[in-house]
C-alpha cells in the first residue's frame, strides 16, 4: 500500500507576498488603496505618466518584435498575432508593477475598496481618479 504524499506550497506566514486567504488579499487591496489616496496629485500624475510610458514601451516591443517576423506572418498570422500580444501589454502592465506604478483601472478597484473600507475619504477618491485618467 502506497502512501501519496502532497507537498503544498506555504503561502501563510513568513515572507510570502501571496495573501493567505480572501480576506488577508482583500486588506491589502484596501492598503493599497489607502496610500493611493493620500497621494499628491503630482505623485499620482507622475505614477500616472510614468506607467503610461511602460504601457508606450510595450506597444514599441510589440511592433519591434511581433510584428518583425515576416516569415511567421506569412505562414502562421494568428502566431503572429500571437507573439505581439505576449510582447505587447503584458510587458507594459508588469513594468508598471514592478516599478510600482499606477493605472486609472487599478487605482478604480483598489482606492474604491479603501473608500468603502472608510480608509480613504471620497474626496480622494475624486483627486485620484481625476488625476489618474
Amino acid at each position: 500500500h502506497r502512501h501519496r504524499h502532497r507537498h503544498h506550497l506555504a503561502i501563510r506566514g513568513g515572507s510570502s507576498p501571496l495573501p493567505a486567504t480572501p480576506a488577508s488579499a482583500h486588506s491589502k487591496i484596501v492598503a493599497l488603496g489607502a496610500s493611493f489616496a493620500t497621494q499628491t496629485w503630482q505623485q499620482t500624475a507622475v505614477l500616472g505618466i510614468v506607467s503610461g510610458c511602460h504601457i508606450g514601451f510595450g506597444a514599441y516591443i510589440a511592433l519591434s518584435v511581433g510584428a518583425c517576423v515576416p516569415n511567421i506572418a506569412a505562414a502562421n498570422p494568428g502566431l503572429q498575432r500571437m507573439l505581439m500580444g505576449v510582447f505587447g501589454l503584458p510587458m507594459g502592465l508588469f513594468m508598471t508593477l514592478v516599478a510600482g506604478g499606477s493605472l486609472f483601472t487599478g487605482n478604480t478597484a483598489v482606492v474604491t475598496a479603501a473608500a468603502l473600507e472608510g480608509k480613504a475619504t471620497w474626496k480622494n477618491l475624486a483627486k485620484n481618479w481625476a488625476v489618474s485618467f
